[in-house]
């Protein structure tokens, strides 16, 4: 074999002990980390090439294994920062999206047979309540959760910031002067 593992495989670490200010240099981009393990598999390719049947450095081998275990254990850490961030960027904007709602109960469903009109009806109804309750603001959503049984499902309510939600969570108490919404509760948006 024309080349030694050495040259195929550098190690970094007595370089990192010489240079301090080369200590961060493994850290890498996604991208930079794939085009790495890219060549260390056209490296691998080019060992296996090498060997003829029956003929083995022993040490070569063991240096390219070596290797592949600690590229698979990069490509595992990558995938697991990966999962972490998108989980954690999805909660992040459900807390968001929550804090930007409120939710009716006990407010009555319209009788329309047409879904589109009992869709309006529940807006008329938020923006009514809004108007009640002097948020000067136009709802993102208003939407019903749930199926539809005896007792009248759960209304949300999404506003375009989470200041209209708290302002019509403070001043909800304003409700029970209207006859239409005297029994209808208003609460915070909860998490699941």
């Amino acid at each position: 074999m024309s080349q030694s593992s050495d040259s195929l495989f550098p190690r970094t670490t007595s370089s990192l002990l010489t240079n301090p200010n080369k200590r961060f240099a493994n850290i890498t981009p996604p991208q930079t980390k794939k085009q790495h393990l890219s060549d260390k598999l056209a490296a691998a390719q080019t060992i296996l090439g090498g060997l003829q049947p029956g003929q083995s450095d022993a040490n070569s081998l063991l240096g390219f294994c070596a290797e592949m275990v600690g590229i698979c254990r990069e490509l595992l850490s990558m995938v697991k920062e990966q999962q972490n961030g998108n989980m954690d960027t999805r909660e992040t904007l459900e807390e968001e999206r929550r804090l930007h709602s409120v939710v009716v109960v006990n407010l009555p469903e319209s009788e329309e047979t047409v879904p589109s009109a009992r869709v309006n009806s529940d807006f008329v109804n938020a923006q009514s309540m809004l108007d009640t309750c002097d948020i000067e603001c136009r709802p993102c959503q208003v939407y019903r959760m749930g199926k539809k049984s005896d007792r009248p499902r759960l209304m949300k309510i999404e506003f375009p910031t989470k200041k209209h939600a708290q302002n019509f969570l403070r001043n909800k108490t304003k409700l029970k002067n209207h006859n239409k919404f005297n029994n209808v509760l208003v609460r915070p948006s909860l998490s699941k």
